[in-house]
């Protein structure tokens, strides 16, 4: 499909009723994801978010990361903000944390280790922050790959710096949200922080946020993370050691939801434990492949 007709093809898109439109494959706060044709998948912004986001510029950064999806086109429409991207088959991390527990450990490691490897090791050497990794944001297609989706938040850091001040005053999502997110800043070590409440997520089916007693109120996220690390910083470690099983995951764990950044390790000096346990990718394919069956859902399209 050339450039032309695939433009064409969003303009079409575009000007049918919301009514006949083909049911969305995933919604959010910025907008829904559409399958466009048998391979495609379009993005369609929401209205309100033509004037904070640039999806050029997204695909600019997010071409740079080899987990990231292939990017065809993207631009304004009538208005509206579209990205185009091939459609990924398989599941993501929130779907995967109902099951996680009952996979082998060695496939456990695989799939963290991937995460890492996705959620923040990738743009730490590209000198990128995401800024809102998520378990949904990471998905595992059919043939055991790990992709990062959403980059409606991804910067750029200037060279030489490690700390930036945010635009926004705060960004990211409440249950994966890193101290210096919710206080208005972005570290190169933000990433590194939402990738352990991920990987907490899918050692214990629950957001780190509930666990700590804030939930999804962001107000309460806020006033927690304002409170200086010594006092939030063993409230993390103990709801760690309580709930995570695993003792790989949890030292990991332990070393990645780090509340100073600056004492936080960077992604290429976590403890590699569990990638020297890790299963072999094709493991990964057939168990998560049974534990779908198993539980009688679909793989989900992205």
């Amino acid at each position: 499909m050339g450039e032309s007709n695939l433009t064409k093809d969003v303009q079409a898109f575009f000007a049918r009723r919301p009514s006949r439109r083909p049911k969305p494959l995933g919604t959010g706060g910025w907008g829904a994801v559409y399958p466009l044709g048998p391979s495609m998948a379009l993005k369609a912004y929401l209205k309100d978010k033509c004037d904070i986001t640039e999806p050029a510029r997204q695909i600019h950064l997010a071409s740079r990361l080899p987990a990231a999806p292939h990017f065809f086109e993207g631009g304004n429409i009538r208005g509206r903000l579209y990205l185009v991207m091939e459609k990924l088959i398989g599941c993501d991390a929130h779907y995967l944390s109902k099951s996680f527990r009952t996979l082998r450990n060695e496939v456990q490691y695989r799939v963290a280790s991937d995460i890492i490897e996705a959620g923040c090791r990738q743009t730490w050497k590209k000198g990128l922050s995401h800024r809102d990794v998520k378990a949904e944001n990471c998905f595992l297609d059919t043939q055991g790959n790990m992709h990062i989706l959403d980059f409606d938040f991804l910067m750029e850091f200037p060279p030489l710096e490690n700390t930036v001040d945010s635009p926004l005053t705060t960004y990211g999502t409440v249950g994966y949200m890193a101290p210096e997110a919710a206080c208005g800043t972005t570290s190169r070590k933000t990433d590194l922080y939402g990738s352990g409440a991920t990987l907490f997520r899918l050692a214990t089916d629950q957001h780190l946020s509930t666990v700590l007693g804030f939930r999804s109120n962001i107000f309460q996220c806020i006033k927690f993370y304002q409170q200086p690390a010594k006092k939030t910083q063993p409230k993390i470690h103990r709801a760690i050691r309580k709930n995570v099983a695993d003792p790989f995951l949890r030292t990991l764990i332990s070393e990645m939801l780090i509340v100073d950044p600056e004492q936080r390790p960077s992604p290429d000096d976590l403890p590699d434990d569990i990638t020297a346990h890790a299963a072999d990718r094709n493991d990964v394919v057939k168990e998560i492949a049974a534990v779908v069956k198993k539980f009688g859902a679909a793989l989900r399209h992205t």
